[in-house]
């Protein structure tokens, strides 16, 4: 860095799907179907969202969401969607 004695710096980026606001926030969200499929298509077979959903759902207890087979109740990682209101 030229004004501050020449000194290096180091920058983190988020290279991850979604970018850098997920590793920030700590937000876990999934990619859509078609980002799944489109990496199947791409030569990673085993990579079709069919596939990988089962794991999604394995691992998440939602609290929020009603029964559905696209979400899971028994895992470790907790997602609370419930909007909160407080009145003064």
């Amino acid at each position: 860095m030229k004004h501050c004695d020449d000194r290096r710096g180091t920058v983190y980026v988020g290279e991850i799907l979604g970018g850098g606001t997920r590793i920030n926030s700590m937000l876990y969200t999934r990619g859509t179907a078609a980002d799944y499929d489109a990496w199947a298509s791409n030569g990673h077979p085993d990579w079709t969202y069919e596939k990988v959903l089962p794991y999604f759902v394995k691992g998440e207890n939602n609290l929020d969401h009603p029964k559905s087979t696209f979400r899971g109740a028994s895992g470790l990682l907790f997602n609370l969607f419930r909007i909160c209101y407080w009145e003064s």
